[in-house]
């Protein structure tokens, strides 16, 4: 499916739910930030995310902080270049395990807290404070 098929499926809510795992929440990230940037890109995912997921039933799987830091990774790996999302994996295969586990302990990222809203890592910094700095000020939809 191109980049445009996943993005319209994903955004009219005919993307079925089990078509979405981690990997597709990466590409959704991937595309939005490549079109939007990252505060345009970051608002797009977060708004659609909430969407799929009320649409879904799962309103309760969404977690600010987990979204949050995911797009600050991405965006700190790059996503202007290669221009195709499998060759972006193939140079950032860290981001295909747990990468989170090396800024935040699981408790943090297993509170309430972070579920509700962005909470700065606890270990490694991400990225960028420029991208830490938008994760905090830029508000969820």
């Amino acid at each position: 499916m191109t980049d445009e098929a996943f993005l319209e499926a994903f955004e009219t809510g005919i993307l079925p739910k089990e078509d979405f795992p981690h990997a597709a929440h990466l590409r959704l990230a991937w595309i939005c930030l490549r079109r939007d940037g990252f505060e345009g890109g970051s608002l797009r995912v977060i708004a659609g995310i909430q969407a799929f997921a009320r649409l879904h039933g799962a309103t309760g799987l969404y977690h600010e902080t987990v979204t949050r830091a995911w797009l600050a990774l991405l965006a700190g790996a790059g996503v202007e270049e290669p221009a195709t999302f499998d060759a972006f994996l193939a140079e950032h295969p860290e981001l295909r395990g747990r990468v989170l586990d090396r800024h935040y302990a699981p408790e943090t990222l297993g509170s309430d807290a972070a579920r509700a809203r962005f909470v700065p890592p606890d270990r490694e910094p991400l990225p960028s404070p420029a991208i830490l700095a938008a994760c905090r000020s830029t508000p969820s939809a």
